[in-house]
């Protein structure tokens, strides 16, 4: 190494100004955005699922993104609020929870199906064997739920079982987790019914699942980015990214998002905030307990 003088520095001298750069703060590195999925699946497979987008959002942002795992959505909501997570993936029920709990929260994204649809069903199901007939046939039965937070949980399954002139509080319900574990307490005889997500219910039809009931078409999944952590213009790089990505028309999209989660990999349309009114109007005449009564 030269200096302005044209004097060589000492090998020993250039030794400890690399040790002195390398262990100054530097404020010009790029931070690590952290990003919380859905706690529906186990951390390996979410990882497995989540990754190739967040390494193509890294890309595009020059900015490591981690993922950082909770147990329930009442964590996600509370670390969102309290500025530990700057992404998130999330229903229609903990976006408008969040909404109310803080006011930071900006919706990117909202994803698509395989069939370019933004929007999903709940469904009541019941095993073959179990001798469930119909809706009416719950009352005083054992209904198994996700989570209190769950769109499918108790908001949807109660407005399910509305229509049919019973409340889940005229049943023995509780919160078993996720889908999956709704899906095998029924097929397993421990619940006469339970309140799933109807694309995770078809899975299990091999195992006798049957369906009772399903609700309309619900708003879709959705991106939110944290507004006290993330600068607009990320926010913005992230929402351009995904959105000009049209991977069920385009085979060069298709390819970028060949490995990426079920959920995600067939692209993203525009947020309007206004279709998840239906959840709103839903959640305003149904209070959720945090317990079940079973």
């Amino acid at each position: 190494m030269v200096t302005q003088r044209g004097k060589m520095l000492h090998p020993y001298r250039i030794i400890c100004l690399l040790f002195l750069l390398l262990t100054l703060p530097a404020p010009l590195l790029a931070r690590e955005l952290i990003f919380s999925p859905l706690p529906m699946m186990q951390p390996a497979l979410v990882t497995r699922h989540a990754r190739p987008m967040l390494t193509y959002l890294e890309k595009q942002l020059h900015e490591p993104i981690g993922i950082k795992f909770h147990k329930n959505y009442e964590d996600i909501l509370t670390s969102f609020c309290e500025d530990r997570i700057d992404l998130a993936y999330l229903g229609p029920l903990p976006y408008i929870q969040l909404q109310k709990k803080c006011d930071k929260i900006f919706p990117v994204v909202r994803f698509v199906n395989k069939k370019g649809k933004a929007t999903y069903t709940c469904s009541i199901i019941t095993d073959a064997e179990l001798g469930v007939q119909r809706l009416q046939d719950l009352r005083g039965k054992k209904i198994a739920l996700t989570q209190p937070l769950s769109t499918c949980g108790y908001l949807m399954t109660d407005v399910l079982l509305r229509k049919a002139g019973l409340r889940l509080a005229d049943t023995r319900y509780r919160y078993v987790g996720n889908h999956r574990k709704v899906a095998l307490t029924v097929v397993r005889g421990e619940a006469d019914g339970g309140g799933i997500k109807t694309s995770i219910a078809h899975k299990y039809e091999h195992l006798g699942i049957r369906f009772l009931a399903r609700t309309p078409p619900l708003p879709g999944f959705l991106l939110v980015a944290n507004g006290a952590t993330m600068t607009p213009g990320e926010i913005a790089t992230i929402r351009t990214a995904l959105l000009r990505l049209h991977p069920l028309t385009d085979p060069t999209d298709a390819k970028i998002t060949s490995n990426w989660g079920e959920r995600i990999r067939y692209g993203a349309i525009p947020v309007n905030d206004s279709d998840y009114d239906i959840i709103r109007k839903e959640l305003a005449r149904t209070p959720i307990p945090t317990t079940g009564n079973d």
